[in-house]
């Protein structure tokens, strides 16, 4: 990825219903076409990273958002193909894909992109897809960081070029002359995302990644809350970067933006999978996230919780503004519309924020 100070990508571009929980029925619903394309404009005008979500139960509810979700390591694998500069990062849950497979995914996809991929490693907290692949709960909610540190130590053993065959005997995985080939084309361009909101789980990406993927509630309070995630890497010796999801609505005048955003994520909600996405992470022992999100069910409808820039193209751009002033590495944008969203965003705000 270049080394401009600011980097700006997608996210969750690749499942239905993006990052919002409503029935309106022009919610997001991608094809491989619709990503293919978004994929190669994103290219085009010149945006930093794609970053997909990866995904394996829906949110129930009415409409089931995430009921349809590209596989990362696959999509990632085809999107290298069709592209040429772009960074590529896949997501991998740690709880329910092995390392030694994620190793080989990894190095595959790196070959094929001439170096140009990363992964984001999730430790995980959604209690449908543990109980669907049959993961105890103790590795699930109670180690889950114990237990990525172990998965982790196993993924990068293998990717180095200095080993052949490794063997590791951990308290929750062993493995037996593993071999991972080929190695990476580009190991210094390979960067580690560790998605994170928890003090557990942002000490864990302190430790042992390169960026923090993680939520922030109040532009007023970013700049303190990211310079001691950066203070926190440095205890580790580690210059982290932050990286945050961004939801945007921009459209021709602020009350236009905030009249669509309040007739989806409002009157439009989908509460079921709403107040199911909540009890997830109050069972994850999130509490202190899913109390907050609780009192903001507007919130988590319109975005799944993530701060939200609602206005005109000078508003939207104000506050990017705002949040790279706040010591932020880059943000990881969607919308409720992907393909028309998008367009516009390039026509009326990247170029007011093409500075950083």
């Amino acid at each position: 990825m270049q080394t401009k100070k600011f980097k700006i990508g997608l996210f969750a571009f690749n499942a239905s219903s993006g990052v919002t929980l409503t029935k309106d029925p022009k919610r997001w619903a991608p094809s491989w076409e619709d990503i293919k394309k978004i994929s190669q404009d994103a290219e085009k005008m010149g945006l930093d990273f794609l970053l997909p979500i990866a995904r394996w139960n829906d949110w129930g509810g009415e409409t089931r958002p995430h009921k349809m979700a590209f596989e990362t390591f696959s999509l990632m694998s085809s999107i290298a193909s069709i592209t040429n500069k772009i960074y590529l990062f896949s997501t991998v849950h740690t709880a329910f894909v092995h390392p030694i497979y994620a190793a080989r995914a990894s190095t595959t996809i790196n070959n094929i992109s001439n170096g140009r991929f990363g992964v984001n490693i999730v430790c995980g907290w959604n209690k449908s897809e543990y109980e669907m692949f049959n993961v105890e709960k103790k590795i699930s909610s109670i180690n889950r960081y114990k237990f990525g540190d172990e998965w982790l130590s196993i993924y990068l053993k293998l990717l180095n070029k200095k080993n052949d065959k490794i063997s590791y005997k951990g308290k929750f995985i062993q493995v037996k002359n593993a071999q991972c080939y080929p190695k990476m084309v580009d190991e210094k361009n390979f960067l580690k995302i560790s998605a994170g909101f928890s003090k557990d789980g942002r000490e864990f990406a302190a430790k042992k990644f390169d960026i923090l993927l993680t939520m922030f509630s109040k532009l007023e309070n970013l700049k303190k809350n990211n310079q001691e995630i950066i203070d926190l890497g440095k205890k580790n010796n580690k210059n982290i970067q932050i990286f945050s999801p961004i939801h945007i609505i921009c459209k021709n005048s602020k009350n236009e933006a905030q009249e669509f955003y309040d007739m989806y994520s409002q009157n439009k909600q989908d509460f079921r999978s709403v107040n199911n996405f909540i009890s997830n992470l109050a069972w994850a022992k999130k509490d202190i996230l899913a109390s907050y999100l609780k009192q903001v069910k507007k919130q988590v409808a319109g975005s799944l919780g993530g701060f939200t820039i609602i206005g005109n193209k000078k508003d939207v751009a104000e506050q990017i503004n705002e949040i790279y002033k706040s010591k932020t590495s880059g943000i990881a944008l969607t919308f409720f519309d992907f393909r028309k969203d998008l367009s516009f965003f390039k026509k009326n705000v990247l170029k007011k924020i093409k500075r950083f």
